[in-house]
């Protein structure tokens, strides 16, 4: 511990010249991964010659440099000053080129940007994690950016008198490119946590006038906070939505015709673990970077790599980065209203379970997919083939109908509830965990069941299950707490009786140790007409070690082509396909799928 102290202060010392602008730099660190621009680390004479050169996926994310265009507290300057600010310049450029570029700004720490996004004249009051340690993060040039907190008043004074004159230079030059809201996530004990929480001494200071104020306007809140000390912890939520959404309405306020929503990015390691691991050469190690990319991805997080150094990721990382960040699937994670993709022939990630997660207070939903055995139950059976949402009132329109759905009782509120049965009645495949449900509503299932005449199955096995079926919709309840208190093989066992029920089509994969694989699916060309869809797996493997995968062959599935090779043997066997991968090797094989 006193190594890693000693080794963070040093840093800390190196980075004090970097509280001010950071001296452009003529690379390629301009993109520093994936599809991201960094204006400001080259002179504007070669921003067409770096865009004309760019082969990546579209669009181009520029975030936007606060810090560079207000060095100062008294002057905010896009081109008038120095001409890297000029913003309008790179539109042109870009449109000229026929490369689409979006811009976004962070409303909240950015930790790929010097004091996390801040000007230096900001940079006062440090962000602090749970454990009360000062959040920290190296950049992809391995220098520690401080992250600062976004709670102290005076940044949102300043923020808002940016995003006055943003508007205004949009308006005025005419800039037309789309603006997202950016949010940055990092990956702490295997749970996403926004670089907007804080729980430094700004954030306690605004959190008690915030109590304050609720003792004149909401006084039933704090009358259940004094009853319930926990509830402490949903106000804290509660204030931060309300801090984070002033900065929100900020840009919708000041740039109405320019502002799309928000984009959220996981930043590939900048967990606090990361930044010890990152300081060695002997420390990190690629495979460390896989799981939280495919996090990102089941959680609807735009994965990046823009924190890692380019000579860190070389191989199959980012073979891996590539492969998953197409133009298809990263159009997924921007606002629906701009971005569709009308083409049906562009992969996405598959999955076959989907998650409602409440998002609200304290609720740990990796917690409550171990203690139910489902996450071990995903990563044994269907790895990544499912999807964590925050918004539990889905359009029933658009539910992919061979989705299974998973709620928690617990979380439900009575519209929740209703929706639920809604999918139900519209032909949905839905599980719900009654640990904690309020009675009222298991009462209300009761009723419903026997109002309309639906059959109803009762079993024992570890939790009681309920099974009700009405054409092609499902409904099953459990109890988590049940099987919780199991073990581990009891409920992986329960959870193959539950899902083999639904018989779900999937090519079954047997693979060793340290091999990281992801599939994607399309719909079927018309060169395809005998398959309903085709299904693309890609596999990885990051170790030092060859490694070995077996495909189990399936009458469901026909085997297409084999693509992206690299370090890697393949062979076809009437029993299915045999896989040896080379340390850093990589393959991608294509199947056909069809029903019958």
């Amino acid at each position: 511990m006193i190594f890693y102290l000693e080794y963070k202060n040093s840093y800390w010392e190196e980075s004090l010249q970097e509280l001010t602008t950071p001296e452009m730099k003529d690379s390629d660190a301009v993109f520093p991964g994936e599809n991201w621009f960094y204006y400001w680390r080259t002179s504007p004479s070669l921003w067409e010659n770096k865009l004309e050169n760019y082969t990546g996926p579209l669009p181009l994310f520029v975030p936007i440099n606060w810090p560079l265009h207000s060095e100062h507290q008294d002057q905010i300057d896009f081109g008038q000053i120095k001409p890297e600010t000029d913003l309008k310049r790179l539109e042109n450029i870009a449109k000229k080129l026929g490369k689409e570029i979006i811009f976004t700004i962070p409303v909240g720490p950015a930790p790929f940007l010097v004091n996390g996004g801040l000007p230096s004249y900001l940079a006062r009051s440090l962000s602090i994690n749970n454990d009360g340690i000062a959040i920290s993060v190296l950049d992809d040039a391995d220098r520690v950016n401080r992250v600062y907190s976004y709670y102290d008043p005076r940044v949102f004074q300043a923020f808002r008198k940016f995003m006055y004159h943003l508007g205004q230079y949009f308006t005025q030059s005419g800039v037309s490119s789309s603006l997202y809201a950016l949010e940055s996530f990092r990956i702490e004990e295997e749970c996403l946590i926004s670089f907007f929480k804080d729980h430094s001494q700004v954030f306690d200071g605004g959190f008690n006038r915030y109590i304050k104020q609720l003792q004149d306007t909401e006084p039933l809140k704090i009358e259940k906070l004094i009853e319930n000390p926990v509830y402490e912890k949903d106000l804290k939520l509660e204030y931060s939505q309300l801090i984070q959404g002033l900065y929100l309405s900020s840009i919708s306020e000041f740039l109405p015709g320019s502002f799309s929503g928000e984009l959220k990015i996981c930043l590939l390691g900048s967990g606090s673990v990361d930044l010890f691991k990152r300081s060695s050469d002997f420390w990190e190690n690629q495979s460390d970077y896989f799981k939280s990319l495919m996090k990102s991805i089941v959680n609807g997080i735009c994965p990046t790599s823009i924190l890692i150094n380019p000579k860190k990721k070389e191989g199959v990382f980012s073979k891996a980065i590539s492969n998953l960040t197409s133009n298809s699937i990263l159009k997924t994670y921007l606002s629906e209203d701009d971005y569709t993709d009308d083409s049906s022939l562009s992969f996405k990630p598959l999955f076959f379970f989907e998650l409602h997660d409440g998002g609200e207070g304290h609720f740990s939903f990796e917690k409550a997919m171990e203690i139910s055995g489902l996450k071990y139950f995903f990563e044994k059976e269907f790895p990544w083939a499912y999807r964590i949402t925050n918004r539990l009132n889905l359009n029933i329109d658009e539910i992919e109908e061979k989705v299974v759905h998973f709620y928690f009782g617990s979380r439900l509120n009575q519209e929740q509830f209703n929706h639920v049965l809604k999918m139900f009645m519209n032909g949905n495949k839905v599980f719900l965990d009654i640990n904690k449900i309020s009675s009222k509503f298991l009462n209300k299932l009761e009723v419903f069941f026997t109002e309309n005449n639906i059959a109803v199955e009762k079993i024992n096995y570890i939790s009681q299950v309920t099974k009700a079926s009405l054409g092609e919709g499902l409904i099953v309840t459990y109890d988590s707490e049940k099987l919780g208190h199991t073990s581990l093989t009891k409920r992986s066992s329960f959870w193959d009786s539950m899902v083999s029920y639904l018989e779900v089509k999937q090519l079954k994969v047997q693979a060793e140790d340290g091999v990281e694989y992801f599939w994607k699916v399309r719909s079927s060309n018309s060169y395809e007409l005998n398959y309903e869809e085709v299904r693309r797996v890609s596999f990885f493997n990051p170790t030092s070690y060859k490694r070995k995968v077996h495909i189990v062959s399936s009458h469901n599935f026909a085997f297409s082509k084999t693509i992206d090779q690299h370090r890697v043997e393949v062979n076809s066997t009437p029993i299915g396909i045999d896989i040896l991968l080379l340390p850093g090797g990589m393959v991608t094989l294509d199947f056909g799928y069809f029903e019958g």
